[in-house]
């Protein structure tokens, strides 16, 4: 009767149904893939199966592991105490267990991926839960009987059964009990759930330190930031500092100049702004700084109306540079700081005392470059 299943392998249920109200332990490839309706030969196959409210876990198909039959056990032998019923009455020795020897269970298997919900069965391990022992409906429990005539005797009375289940398996009343702290630990709300590594100090340091990293990482993105930022004020402060002196310098004439030298007395951001462009230009060494400096703050022709010191030579009286703003707050100030002050006052006057008698020169050969250009 039993040939065509593998009993070794067979996962133990306990249902309820509707018309009666008693529990029953039978096989999990009895119920449906519904995992509403279970077949039972005395009854119809439509027969529901009794929900119970306010349960976490569907009770109509409740698994234990403790009913796994171990190699050691007789295979599929259930006499006047069947194992399904020993181990029954371990798990719930205050009901009368009510043996049905007149069923044989149903031809079909049903796969044990088809039930859904919260019915979930294997076809090769046991599932970690227990039986629910708190419905009080429950009176009578009943084994899938119908049992091989051949193998009545091999379990002839209570204590012999029991006594051969507790000798050959020692561990399954420890094992129901991991079974049964894991059930409960699965129905406390998540928030009092124990983390997965079982250590919950060492769980809450490895977060402590990865809530310090990302503070860390944060604080360093937001201090890049602020530097990203400062660094595109900056450049768009030189950017609109290029475009403010390159429309104002070079100085052409006498009425740009003392115009400049007027917004240097009157505007300190203007003279801050000024020195920061000047700032750009340099050379190998302070005398070819200075020159290139003095280069563009003015044009040739307009330096020919400046000496140094303003002396009167030859009948021409010039305008000295030396007591201008653009000399003093512009021009020995940047090359100081460019050369570390490497490069002395008196060399910045004598570099700027030759760039200023070297300007006719300068200028009389740019009219002759532009002449011959002009030509071809």
């Amino acid at each position: 009767m039993f040939d065509h299943y593998n009993p070794d392998r067979w996962i133990w249920c306990v249902v309820q149904f509707k018309q009666e109200g008693t529990l029953f332990v039978v096989p999990n490839n009895w119920i449906l893939s519904n995992g509403k309706e279970c077949y039972w030969p005395p009854f119809k196959t439509d027969q529901k199966v009794l929900k119970a409210s306010e349960k976490r876990v569907n009770p109509c198909c409740i698994t234990w592991d403790l009913l796994e039959i171990e190699e050691n056990i007789d295979h599929a032998v259930f006499g006047e105490k069947s194992l399904g019923t020993i181990i029954l009455e371990l798990l719930m020795p205050n009901h009368e267990i009510e043996l049905r020897e007149d069923v044989e269970p149903p031809q079909k298997k049903f796969r044990n991926d088809e039930l859904d919900g919260d019915c979930s069965f294997s076809s090769t391990e046991p599932d970690d839960s227990v039986p629910n022992k708190g419905d009080e409906q429950a009176k009578k429990v009943a084994s899938p009987a119908g049992v091989p005539d051949g193998h009545s005797d091999n379990h002839s009375n209570d204590s012999a059964a029991s006594t051969s289940w507790d000798e050959e398996n020692p561990g399954p009343s420890n094992h129901k009990q991991k079974s049964k702290t894991s059930i409960q630990s699965n129905l406390l709300p998540v928030s009092k759930r124990t983390p997965l590594g079982g250590n919950s100090s060492s769980n809450n340091d490895i977060i402590m330190r990865s809530l310090e990293e990302i503070l860390l990482n944060q604080a360093q993105i937001k201090n890049d930031l602020m530097n990203l930022q400062n660094n595109n004020a900056s450049i768009q402060d030189l950017i609109d500092t290029d475009e403010m002196f390159t429309n104002i310098l070079k100085l052409k004439t006498m009425e740009e100049f003392l115009q400049f030298e007027l917004n240097l007395a009157e505007d300190k951001h203007f003279l801050s702004k000024a020195k920061k462009y000047l700032n750009g230009f340099g050379g190998k060494d302070g005398h070819f700084t200075t020159r290139n400096i003095l280069a563009a703050l003015m044009t040739d022709d307009l330096a020919m109306k400046f000496n140094f010191k303003g002396k009167v030579r030859k009948q021409i009286k010039k305008m000295g540079i030396e007591q201008t703003r653009i000399y003093k707050k512009i021009v020995e100030p940047v090359v100081l700081h460019k050369t570390n002050q490497n490069y002395t006052r008196t060399e910045i006057k004598k570099s700027t005392e030759t760039w200023l008698k070297e300007a006719k020169k300068r200028y009389f050969c740019s009219l002759q470059e532009k002449g011959q250009n002009e030509k071809n």
